[in-house]
C-alpha cells in the first residue's frame, strides 16, 4: 500500500576485494567475507520488495548465504563471460509474478552484462505491469572504457529493453513503467555520455541532479556511479543513499567508517502509475 520498495547495490565480490596484501582477495578468507556478506543482507536489504545487485559472486557458498537469508525471493542471474561475478534480480516472490525476464550479454563490448524482468503485482486491487533492468558498466580505466564501452554497453540493454517494451505497447496500447537501476561507474566529472543517454531516453535518476558520491574506487577516488533510473510511468515516492537518513550522512561525502562495500546502497520506493501517454 505504501509503494514498491527496491535497492541497488554493488556487493563488491569476495573474488575482487583487495586484503592488506595486494595480491589477496577475500574470497581465500571465509571467516571474513561470510559475516560481511551477512552484514550486507541484514543491514541493508531487510525488507525492500526488489533487490538489485552487481558484483554478485559466482561461488556455490555465497549463493547458499543468499537462499537462506533471503528465503521469501525468487532470485534472476547474469553472470559475465569468463569472470566469476554478475548481476541479481532478486524479487518477493509473495508480491510479484515474473511474467518474462533475459540475461544480456555484451558479447565484444567489455565482458560485461544486464538483466532486466516484467513483473506483474496487485496495487490496491489492480494489477500493475513493471520493467526492472539492472546492469553493471566497465570501469573507466581510459577514455575508451569511459567514452565508447559504456555508451556501447548501455546501448546494447537499452536497445533490448526498449524492444520488449514496443512489443508490450503494442499488445496493450499502453507504456510499460520502468526502473532502469546498477553501477554505471560513471566518471569523475561532470560530464557522462551515458547520463546524458539515459536522459535522452526519457529516463530521470531518483537522486536528481545534485552532486553526490555513491562509490570509493580503488584508485581512492570518489564518484557518483550508482543509479535508479524511471520512465515517466513511474511517480517516486522516496530515494534516499546510503543508510538510512536519519543516520544524518552526506550525500556529498564517503563515510570511511562504512566497511560493508566500496558502494553505498541506493533505495526507491516507487508507484506505477496509470499511461499517461500525453507524456511521451
Amino acid at each position: 500500500e505504501n509503494g514498491v520498495s527496491l535497492v541497488t547495490l554493488n556487493l563488491l565480490a569476495p573474488c575482487y576485494k583487495r586484503m592488506n596484501h595486494e595480491r589477496e582477495r577475500e574470497s581465500s578468507f571465509p571467516s571474513k567475507w561470510e559475516p560481511r556478506i551477512k552484514s550486507i543482507i541484514s543491514t541493508l536489504l531487510p525488507n525492500q520488495h526488489i533487490i538489485c545487485l552487481q558484483e554478485y559472486w559466482n561461488n556455490r557458498d555465497h549463493a547458499h548465504i543468499f537462499r537462506e537469508c533471503l528465503p521469501g525471493y525468487t532470485p534472476l542471474l547474469v553472470n559475465r563471460p569468463h569472470r566469476q561475478d554478475g548481476c541479481c534480480i532478486f524479487v518477493r516472490s509473495d508480491i510479484f509474478e515474473i511474467v518474462y525476464w533475459r540475461p544480456v550479454v555484451f558479447n565484444g563490448v567489455g565482458m560485461r552484462v544486464g538483466i532486466f524482468a516484467h513483473l506483474k503485482y496487485t496495487c490496491r486491487g489492480e494489477r500493475k505491469d513493471l520493467l526492472i533492468g539492472n546492469t553493471h558498466l566497465t570501469f573507466p580505466h581510459n577514455e575508451f572504457d569511459e567514452y565508447v564501452l559504456r555508451k556501447e554497453q548501455i546501448e546494447k540493454l537499452m536497445k533490448e529493453i526498449n524492444l520488449y517494451s514496443n512489443e508490450y505497447r503494442q499488445r496493450t496500447k499502453k507504456n510499460i513503467p520502468s526502473i532502469i537501476c546498477g553501477d554505471f561507474n560513471s566518471p569523475r566529472n561532470s560530464t557522462d555520455n551515458v547520463v546524458d543517454y539515459m536522459i535522452e531516453e526519457g529516463y530521470t535518476p531518483t537522486i536528481g541532479h545534485k552532486k553526490f558520491v555513491s562509490h570509493k574506487t580503488h584508485r581512492g577516488q570518489y564518484v557518483s556511479a550508482d543509479y535508479v533510473w524511471y520512465n515517466n510511468n513511474i511517480e517516486i515516492i522516496d530515494s534516499y543513499l546510503g543508510m538510512p537518513r536519519e543516520s544524518g550522512e552526506s550525500i556529498e561525502q564517503w563515510n570511511d567508517n562504512f566497511k560493508l562495500s566500496d558502494h553505498k546502497p541506493l533505495y526507491a520506493v516507487f508507484e506505477c502509475e496509470d499511461d499517461l501517454t500525453e507524456k511521451f
